[in-house]
């Protein structure tokens, strides 16, 4: 493999990741903007606010240590990092799906928002392994 394809594959999983970092950052917006509006209805729907900040902010540390590591050239590190936070963002986004409701509005299309971190993560890994192969 030449160095503009490993190029390619490291920038590739550099954008996916910020892409998901997009997408994690308004999705956490949604959900504690919903669960604000529900816990001045209901006070224990506070605790479901102060849930998704944490995880949410978990999620984007991670992919942004992540894209950071792929960039300088610790695939695997990244990769994990992104895998990881790609996992914690599905779990978030099927924990408020399936339990308060809040996000069965983006019906199958909503699952598609949850591709970008996990697909930079495998990326990163597939790449670190070409780039061993290679040296």
């Amino acid at each position: 493999m030449t160095e503009v394809n490993l190029k390619y594959l490291k920038l590739t999983s550099i954008f996916t990741g910020l892409v998901g970092l997009t997408n994690t950052i308004l999705l956490g917006i949604h959900i504690t903007n919903h669960c604000l509006i529900l816990a001045s209805l209901v006070n224990k729907f506070f605790k479901y606010v102060i849930y998704a900040e944490v995880i949410t902010t978990i999620s984007l540390a991670l992919i942004i240590l992540g894209c950071y590591s792929i960039y300088k050239n610790y695939f695997f590190i990244g990769g994990v990092s992104n895998l990881i936070a790609g996992i914690i963002t599905v779990g978030m986004y099927l924990y408020y799906t399936f339990n308060l409701t809040i996000l069965q509005k983006f019906g199958i299309l909503g699952y598609f928002l949850l591709l970008p971190t996990p697909i930079s993560g495998i990326m990163g890994i597939a790449t670190s392994r070409i780039a061993l192969t290679k040296n």
